[in-house]
């Protein structure tokens, strides 16, 4: 099941630390559990216009998210370099 323009929030980094920030990117649900609180995403927009460093904020990354107040987050992912 491919749920195309979705969001997802990734972690964004300051100085390689995370300090709370989520930004919201575009991607597509490849694969959602049957529960519905863990999807796999390929992300499709990593540009925020925003100086923020972003894991794995590059396009066609991989991503885990795991469903936390009716959005996914990014919990884990392989970036698209590694695929």
């Amino acid at each position: 099941m491919v749920k195309k323009d979705t969001n997802v929030l990734v972690k964004a980094m300051i100085d390689g630390e995370w300090k709370g920030d989520w930004v919201p990117l575009h991607a597509n649900m490849e694969w959602m559990r049957d529960d519905g609180r863990i999807g796999l995403f390929s992300l499709t927009e990593v540009d925020t216009g925003e100086d923020a460093e972003l894991e794995y904020a590059q396009l066609g990354s991989l991503v885990l998210g795991v469903l936390e107040d009716d959005v996914y987050k990014v919990r884990a992912g392989v970036p698209a370099q590694e695929i």
